[in-house]
C-alpha cells in the first residue's frame, strides 16, 4: 500500500489499487487506471512533469488536460499549529475547519499506517483534482494529491481466509468456530456486503477478547418433535449449532417437507444469507429471522425499541447457484453509520435520529441515537415480525439484549430457519422458478445482486481494514518511500 502514494501526481490516475500478491515473498504489484470516463479517448505518456505526448483527442470537460504540471501546488490555508491536531486525529473536520486546498479537493482525512490517506467525499471533487495525501507533520507545501481509492487493496482469499482464522484462534476460538465465522465473512465479502464481512469478524475477535462471546461455546441440541429443532448457544455464535445440526434439518427436511429451528442465547449471526443459502444448496427453500441488541426506534422521534433485525430467503435454482435475499430491517446497517462516523463522512437524513429524536445528518449523532426503519412504519412491522419470530425458543427481545460491541455479557438473541422442500409440492417448482427469474431479469428486474459467486480467488478490502488485520496478525506495515517525482 505504501507504494501507491510515489505514482501519483497532481492530475491523477483516476485510481491506483495496490495488489497484494504474496505475502510470503514482499513481492507486490499495482494496478493503475488512468481514466474511467466515458467520451472521445483521451490520453498520453508523461516522461516529466514538464512533458506530455498527448494522444486520442482533445481533452474534453470530463478529464483536465494532462500538460505540464503547474509550479505551485495547492496549499493548505490552515496554520500549523491548527491543522496537526486534525492530522494527528485523522477526523474529517480538516475538510470542513477551513482548508481551501482540501474542500476543493473534497477529501477526508483516515487513519493509516503509513500516514494519513484522504478518500474522496460522497459528491466526489468540485474541481476534478484528486484528493490529496498529507503525511503527518509535513509542511502544507509538500502536500501531494492520492487517487480516490488509493486505500483499496486485492487480497488473495486464501491468505485472507488463513488470516482471518489465525486472529479468530489467536483470541481464544474453537477451530470450527474460527472456520464457520470467517466463512460466513468471506461470504459476505462476495456478494458485497461488507458491513457483516471481514470488518463485522473483528467485532467477534474482540468479543472473545472483552468476554460477550464465548469461542468455545458448546451449544446444547434439542429435537423435541420430528420436523423441529432446538438449540441453546450458551453464548457462542449461532453458526456452530446450525453447523452440527444441518445434516439431520436436511435429512428431515426432504422426509417431511417442513422444518423449523430455532435457537437461543447466541450472539449476532453476521450474514444470515450464509445459513438459508447453505439449505438451498441442498435443494430446499430457506427462510431465516435473527434480532440483535436494540440499535434502531420504530418510527421518527422514538427511541431504540427494535434491533436491525434481518431476513432472509434462498431459493435453488436449476442448473446455478441459488438466490438469495437478505436485507435488515432498518434503513442501513449500523455498521454503515459507524464506518461514516470513522471517515468524517455525513449520512442521508432518513438513515438515523440523533438522542432527541430527531433525523440526523451527523453519524456520530446517529449512533448515540437510534436507526430508522426502511419505509417508515411498515419496516417497524417487519422488525416486530422477525423479533418475534426469532425469539420463539427463548431468545432475549432486542430491547432486554446486551450490546454486541462492548461490555461483557452476551446479547444472548435468537434465530429461527425455516426449510422446505418445494420437490413434495411440485416437482417442477425449481425449473418453473427458475425460467420466471430469467424472464423478470429478461425485462430489467434485478432479481439478484452482480456480485454473487463463490470462490473467487481475489476480494478487495479497504486498505485501513487491510492495516488492521495485519495490526492483529503482529506485523508491521511498510514505511511509505520518499516523497518521488511524479511518473
Amino acid at each position: 500500500m505504501s507504494d501507491a502514494p510515489s505514482l501519483i501526481d497532481q492530475w491523477g490516475p483516476e485510481r491506483v489499487v495496490v495488489v497484494v500478491s504474496d505475502r510470503r515473498t514482499g513481492m507486490r504489484g499495482v494496478l493503475v487506471i488512468d481514466n474511467t470516463a466515458r467520451g472521445t479517448g483521451k490520453g498520453g505518456t508523461r516522461m516529466s512533469p514538464a512533458l506530455s505526448v498527448g494522444g486520442g483527442g482533445p481533452p474534453g470537460p470530463d478529464r483536465q488536460h494532462r500538460g505540464p504540471v503547474p509550479a505551485a501546488r495547492p496549499r493548505c490555508r490552515l496554520d500549523a499549529a491548527t491543522r496537526a491536531p486534525l492530522a494527528r486525529s485523522g477526523r474529517g473536520a480538516h475538510r470542513r475547519g477551513g482548508c481551501g486546498a482540501c474542500a476543493r479537493a473534497g477529501t477526508t482525512l483516515v487513519a493509516h499506517p503509513t500516514g494519513l490517506l484522504s478518500t474522496p467525499t460522497p459528491t466526489g471533487t468540485t474541481d476534478g483534482r484528486s484528493p490529496v495525501t498529507e503525511a503527518p507533520g509535513a509542511d502544507p507545501a509538500s502536500v501531494r494529491p492520492a487517487p480516490s481509492a488509493s486505500a483499496d487493496v486485492l487480497v488473495p482469499a486464501a491468505d485472507l481466509v488463513a488470516d482471518c482464522q489465525q486472529i479468530l484462534l489467536t483470541a481464544g476460538a474453537d477451530p470450527t468456530v474460527a472456520r464457520l465465522i470467517t466463512e460466513n465473512a468471506i461470504y459476505a465479502e462476495e456478494r458485497g456486503h461488507a458491513a457483516v464481512g471481514v470488518s463485522h469478524l473483528l467485532d467477534h475477535v474482540d468479543a472473545m477478547l472483552e468476554g460477550r462471546l464465548d469461542g468455545a461455546a458448546e451449544p446444547v441440541l434439542t429435537h423435541p418433535a420430528p420436523s423441529v429443532f432446538r438449540a441453546d448457544a450458551r453464548g457462542g455464535v449461532p453458526h456452530t449449532a446450525f453447523e452440527a445440526l444441518l445434516p439431520r434439518i436436511v435429512a428431515a427436511a426432504h422426509l417431511q417437507g417442513l422444518v423449523a429451528f430455532a435457537q437461543s442465547g447466541a450472539y449476532t449471526c453476521g450474514s444470515l444469507g450464509w445459513f438459508t443459502h447453505r439449505l438451498a444448496e441442498h435443494g430446499l427453500i430457506g427462510i431465516g429471522t435473527a434480532t440483535s441488541p436494540a440499535l434502531m426506534a420504530a418510527g421518527p422521534s422514538g427511541g431504540r425499541v427494535f434491533g436491525t433485525n434481518p431476513m432472509a430467503f434462498s431459493l435453488p435454482r436449476a442448473g446455478g447457484a441459488p438466490l438469495t435475499l437478505d436485507q435488515a430491517s432498518s434503513a442501513v446497517a449500523w455498521v454503515r453509520v459507524r464506518e461514516a462516523a470513522a471517515r468524517g463522512e455525513q449520512i442521508p437524513a432518513d438513515w438515523a435520529l440523533d438522542p432527541t429524536g430527531r433525523p440526523t445528518t451527523d453519524p456520530a449523532a446517529g449512533l448515540a441515537g437510534a436507526l430508522l426503519p426502511f419505509g417508515g412504519h411498515k419496516g417497524a412491522n417487519i422488525a416486530l415480525m422477525v423479533e418475534l419470530l426469532s425469539s420463539l425458543a427463548g431468545g432475549r427481545w432486542s430491547m432486554d439484549a446486551a450490546p454486541f460491541d462492548r461490555g461483557a455479557v452476551s446479547p444472548a438473541v435468537g434465530t429461527l430457519l425455516i426449510a422446505l422442500d418445494p420437490a413434495l409440492l411440485d416437482e417442477e417448482y425449481v425449473q418453473r422458478s427458475s425460467d420466471h427469474l430469467e424472464r423478470l431479469a429478461a425485462l430489467g428486474v434485478r432479481v439478484a445482486p452482480a456480485l454473487c459467486t463463490s470462490g473467487r480467488s481475489h476480494l478487495t478490502l479497504p486498505g485501513l481494514l487491510v492495516a488492521q488485520l495485519e495490526e492483529r496478525l503482529g506485523r508491521t506495515p511498510a514505511s511509505p518511500p520518499p516523497p518521488s517525482a511524479p511518473l
